[in-house]
């Protein structure tokens, strides 16, 4: 398992003949032996299930370096969290292999901070019911 906080990103959004395709690069912090790691997430409605590998796992020369591969659907939540939560991390896990190269079974993003529920986006209805509400009489009271 690996698990970095992402320091700074990157999206692009192409298309292909046949579909389109967004990318986002995630880059770690850079650590006291001078490597970073980072993630390369391509989404494409060409895959169906998560498909990736994991370079550099047990090397202390470079970086952990993820490509994965992902259904086009997960880019809006994925993204979502790290444009709106701060401090963000990137969580993997992986498989087996004799070698520095292992197999993605898991990548995720998540919010490395603990928070109240309910402290998202306000109701934009919610907010006009209440300055109506709060700008009538309220019933017993009387209007000067």
């Amino acid at each position: 398992m690996a698990v970095f906080e992402i320091e700074m990103y990157g999206v692009a959004q192409g298309r292909s003949a046949t579909a389109p395709a967004t990318l986002i690069n995630v880059y770690g912090k850079v650590a006291a032996s001078g490597h970073r790691n980072s993630a390369q997430l391509f989404y494409s409605p060409t895959y169906s299930a998560l498909s990736g590998v994991v370079h550099n796992v047990g090397v202390s020369t470079s970086g952990i370096q993820i490509l994965a591969g992902l259904p086009y659907e997960d880019f809006t939540r994925m993204y979502d969290i790290l444009r709106n939560e701060a401090p963000v991390h990137l969580w993997s896990d992986y498989g087996a292999s004799p070698s520095t190269s292992k197999p993605l079974n898991f990548v995720g993003i998540l919010s490395g901070s603990s928070e109240k529920p309910g402290e998202g986006m306000s109701d934009p209805d919610s907010v006009k019911q209440f300055i109506r509400l709060a700008s009538e009489d309220l019933p017993g009271s009387s209007s000067t």
